[in-house]
């Protein structure tokens, strides 16, 4: 019986020397075992900003999935907290994860935005709610193959404010106690949703438990690029679940052996929209376009004052 890394990267001349690479770092981090997959992820790129890290010292690749329409919200993104990629302090690559569009006219939209910013990195899976954890998945993948000697990751909804600096600081304090963590808010002891007409409903055949494994509120959530990278692996062998939080930090999580690190400053909530609560804040959620620009304008202003 052949092992998955044959099967899918086979060791002969036709693999690219990248591949190689990310296959050696697989088998130093990850105990491989004779398993089946029932997720390959072997879609096509359509757009891959493969270079962006080719040359630099990453530290923080900050990946945004994305609905293929939000284009206000990527600028939005751009515009605010993911300036500070333009900071040499952070080392920060900014990158949006989208699935694919049979809309024709959105695709060109996509394409002109790719080579503009050079910052999409677009799937062949259909663009889809439900395949959200396909879109988180293909971050991980992203990282394991073409940025893996980085040291953190973030993903970040394109409607939330992150506070990059204050994030940075405490995935910093963290890896000094261990290289391998996922941090957050924590959802406790939560119960599937079985009413039909909830946007959250779960059957029993995509998932059959009673309870949720505790995860990280998919609004925004950091890890180490190894546990990224052992997060991608894992994913090959857990069948997915379209809620990408409860199945990439829960699920697979659970399955990897990835510790959760509860964060009290990551909020799934909307918090207020100022630079204010963020000097204290990593993240909030459920912001306009105009809202992320006017919470960071407020957030960087060292003359503005808050009472």
């Amino acid at each position: 019986m052949s092992r998955w890394y044959e099967e899918d990267f086979p060791d002969d001349d036709q693999s690219t020397p990248r591949v190689q690479t990310l296959l050696e770092i697989f088998r130093k981090k990850v105990a491989i075992t004779d398993r089946v997959l029932v997720n390959s992820h072997d879609f096509e790129y359509i757009h891959n900003a493969s270079n962006v890290c080719t040359g630099k010292k990453v530290e923080l690749i900050a990946g945004v999935p994305s609905k293929a329409n939000k284009f206000e919200a990527r600028m939005a993104v751009r515009d605010s907290w993911g300036k500070y990629k333009n900071d040499p302090g952070n080392n920060m690559l900014l990158l949006f994860f989208l699935g694919a569009t049979d809309d024709k006219t959105m695709q060109e939209k996509i394409n002109e935005e790719a080579l503009k910013y050079g910052d999409i990195v677009q799937e062949s899976f259909k663009d889809s709610y439900r395949n959200l954890s396909l879109k988180t998945v293909a971050l991980m993948k992203w990282v394991s193959i073409y940025c893996p000697d980085s040291t953190f990751v973030l993903k970040a909804e394109d409607d939330a404010y992150v506070n990059i600096p204050r994030l940075l600081a405490k995935l910093r304090e963290q890896l000094t106690r261990g290289p391998m963590f996922i941090m957050g808010a924590v959802h406790h002891n939560t119960l599937p949703f079985r009413d039909q007409k909830n946007k959250w409903y779960v059957t029993r055949d995509e998932y059959p438990w009673k309870m949720f494994p505790n995860y990280l509120s998919g609004t925004a959530y950091a890890m180490t690029s190894t546990a990224a990278m052992r997060l991608y692996v894992e994913s090959l062998y857990v069948k997915n679940l379209f809620l990408e939080d409860v199945y990439l930090t829960g699920l697979v999580a659970d399955r990897a052996a990835v510790p959760r690190i509860g964060e009290g400053e990551f909020s799934w909530a909307r918090l207020d929209p100022n630079g204010c609560i963020f000097r204290y804040k990593v993240s909030g959620h459920k912001y306009s376009a105009d809202e992320l620009r006017k919470i960071h304008d407020e957030l960087i202003d060292p003359s503005f004052k808050c009472y």
